[in-house]
Formats: structure tokens, sequence, C-alpha cells
């Protein structure tokens, strides 16, 4: 597989995790996957904005918790610690 054919697979696969985001926007889970998909392409400054934006929409300890984990894992993987 050559470099363009990874981007064009990458790019499907946040649209798709988008995609869930907009079905269900009440999903935790669907955010802190795309900050994982984002983080995986090296897309720091992308997977920090949407965890933070979703940090304020959710109030539930285990929302919170997973979507602070997973901006953990962002600032660690860009070197913020």
């Amino acid at each position: 597989m050559n470099r363009e054919q990874l981007n064009v697979r990458a790019q499907k696969l946040v649209q798709r995790a988008i995609d869930k985001i907009d079905k269900n926007p009440d999903d935790a889970k669907a955010y802190y996957k795309l900050g994982v998909l984002l983080t995986e392409f090296k897309d720091y400054e992308q997977a920090e904005q949407l965890l933070l934006k979703a940090l304020g929409l959710f109030s539930g300890k285990t929302e919170l918790d997973l979507l602070n984990y997973g901006l953990g894992n962002v600032l660690y993987s860009a070197n913020y610690f």
C-alpha cells in the first residue's frame, strides 16, 4: 500500500468516526475513539481540541474518566507532559 492509499484509508476511518458522533452525540466512547484515531495519525492538535470539547459535553464520572484518559494519551504522545 502506498502513501496515498494509506491517506485515503485514514480519511475514511476518521470520517466513519465522525459519522458515529453525528448519529449519537451523547456517546462519549465515540469521541474517545475519534481522539485515538487522530492521535494515531499524529494529529495531536485536533485530538486535543476534540477531547477538550467533549469534556464540556459530559458530566458522568465514567465518561469524564474515559475522555480525560484519552486527553492524557494525546498530551503524552505529543510530548506535552
